[in-house]
């Protein structure tokens, strides 16, 4: 129930559905066929059972369900042909199977439990029925469509509406006469108009060639003028007429709403004529009974002895059956004994020419026995021969194989090891020119810095001296930072930069792997200038850059296999 109420609250107002499963609200469940509509009011406020229903209808659980056993007692709906969910089941006394009315039929497996998707209808009166099933509702609309419907036909949609009008069906139409006497009286009007009218007269002309103003006078379209609205007003007080007989009919067609039980301390005292009548009622219901009680012993009683007679028949036929059978037997028997002593006599005159027979047939099988089993012992000894010689050449040419492979392996394993006695060479060749590469770049940055002291140290004594002479120093301070720029501080920037491709390189050599914000972090630059310096060492087949599909690009370090030289 949890997705039904889910998705009750996401397709209906919630005002709607508290009003819809109020008990204290009428409702009614109108079902659409291809024949017409059917309107069931629910009796909600007397049967909890009918919730169930609601939710299953408002789901849309009912949409496409079919009728069968259609008979003129009753009417049944059912979603399948199988039990598909029982629920318990109500009994209410004063609800009664009458026409009209509509009930849930009982569980096969559970008796005790009814059917929310088994309906049947009543068109007559069913008492067998009370208190037998679940009463949930009467038709209120279109009782006379089920008379059209047959086994097989489905229902298209099925909905639920409250406070539902019985004569809402019922519109008024203006009728065929209203709309003649409506256009009679238009034409009349226009034709006698344009008689007095000029503008009239003159667009009647020309639209009509004077042939109607020549045909018809201004007299005459007078009276179809009063003609036409004689019948106007004939057609609108004969549709109120028509309506209300549509709704007379309709109030007959109506079906009683169910009376409540009268308990027996709320009864009301009858008359004594009214006493007597019901005592002799009481007296013709008991001996009609008696009447009944009566037939039905006599029919038992009727239907015992035929069953005697029938039981005598079969005894007897039983009886001659058997005694027919033994007879047989007993001819069979006798005449297989004769069959059995003719044969011993002839048997008696043959057994010996048999005899001889038999011994030289049995000697000549014997030998060919004998000669048979030789070939086939011969034949399995040349078979077993074989299989053994075919079991050898398989072993040998397994142990060739074995040891083909195990050379293949051993060679597998020289190879692996020469090349990673290779690559560990080739490592530590390389670890050892960096190695001599940092100590040169070590000794040439103190040099450099050396000189750049001793320089300064120069230039401060060159300015103390122009000091003391008195010459223009500005001049000379901006001379000598533009040569020192061009001369000392654009190739220390480039060394700058080649020292940090240096580092970047034995990062990635010592792990392999970095990515572009590492990169970023460690040497604080921009992605673009990283881009630069990575594309740098792509350039130069010391690294690969990796775009995945989903993250940030990637350094990795280019792996470079040594040749393998063959022996």
């Amino acid at each position: 129930m949890d997705d039904n109420e889910k998705f009750l609250r996401n397709k209906y107002d919630p005002e709607f559905l508290r009003e819809i499963f109020n008990p204290e609200v009428k409702k009614v469940m109108i079902l659409e066929t291809y024949r017409g509509e059917i309107v069931i009011e629910l009796f909600h406020k007397d049967v909890s059972l009918t919730e169930d229903v609601l939710t299953k209808a408002l789901v849309g659980e009912y949409n496409g369900i079919t009728f069968h056993n259609c008979n003129p007692f009753f009417v049944q709906i059912r979603k399948n042909f199988g039990e598909t969910e029982g629920k318990r089941r109500i009994i209410v006394p004063y609800l009664k199977n009458t026409r009209g009315y509509v009930g849930l039929v009982n569980s096969k497996k559970k008796p005790e439990n009814s059917l929310l998707d088994h309906f049947y209808i009543c068109l007559k009166d069913i008492p067998e029925f009370n208190e037998r099933y679940t009463v949930i509702g009467r038709v209120v609309k279109g009782l006379d469509v089920l008379n059209k419907i047959w086994d097989g036909n489905t229902v298209k949609n099925v909905r639920i509406e409250k406070d539902y009008d019985k004569k809402r069906g019922v519109k008024f139409k203006f009728n065929l006469l209203f709309w003649l006497g409506f256009i009679l009286s238009i034409v009349s009007l226009i034709i006698y108009l344009s008689t007095k009218i000029n503008l009239l007269k003159i667009a009647q002309d020309t639209l009509f060639k004077k042939q109607i103003t020549d045909l018809i006078p201004a007299n005459i379209s007078l009276l179809i003028l009063g003609a036409g609205i004689i019948l106007m007003l004939f057609s609108i007080i004969f549709a109120p007429l028509a309506r209300k007989r549509v709704e007379r009919q309709a109030e007959l067609e109506a079906i009683p709403e169910p009376k409540e039980r009268i308990f027996p301390e709320e009864k009301v005292q009858p008359s004594e004529g009214e006493q007597e009548s019901l005592k002799k009622i009481e007296q013709i219901r008991i001996n009609a009974s008696l009447m009944r009680g009566k037939e039905e012993a006599r029919r038992k009683a009727e239907e015992e002895e035929k069953r005697i007679l029938a039981r005598k028949i079969v005894m007897e036929e039983e009886a001659r059956r058997k005694a027919e059978e033994k007879r047989r037997e007993k001819a069979e028997e006798e005449r297989r004994s004769r069959e059995e002593a003719i044969k011993k006599k002839l048997e008696g005159t043959r057994q010996s020419k048999e005899q001889q027979e038999k011994m030289k047939k049995l000697k000549a099988l014997e030998i060919k026995s004998r000669e048979i089993m030789q070939k086939e012992q011969e034949k399995e000894e040349k078979r077993k021969r074989m299989h053994e010689e075919q079991e050898i050449k398989l072993l040998a040419e397994q142990k060739k194989i074995e040891e083909e492979r195990r050379k293949e392996e051993e060679n597998m394993m020289r190879q692996e090891e020469e090349r990673r006695k290779l690559k560990a060479q080739k490592e530590e060749k390389e670890q050892q020119e960096k190695m001599k590469k940092l100590k040169a770049l070590e000794i040439k940055s103190t040099e450099l810095f050396k000189k750049e002291k001793s320089e300064r140290e120069n230039l401060r004594k060159e300015f103390v001296q122009k000091m003391d002479t008195g010459g223009n120093i500005g001049e000379e301070i901006k001379k000598k930072g533009k040569e020192e720029i061009k001369a000392d501080i654009l190739p220390k920037i480039a060394k700058r930069t080649e020292t940090h491709l240096d580092v970047l390189f034995d990062l990635l050599e010592r792990y392999g792997v970095l990515k572009m914000s590492y990169i970023v972090q460690t040497f604080n630059i921009d992605k673009e200038e990283a881009l630069e310096w990575c594309n740098i060492l792509v350039e130069h087949d010391l690294a690969e850059l990796d775009y995945p599909a989903f993250g940030e690009p990637t350094l990795k370090k280019k792996e470079q296999e040594p040749a393998i030289t063959e022996k």
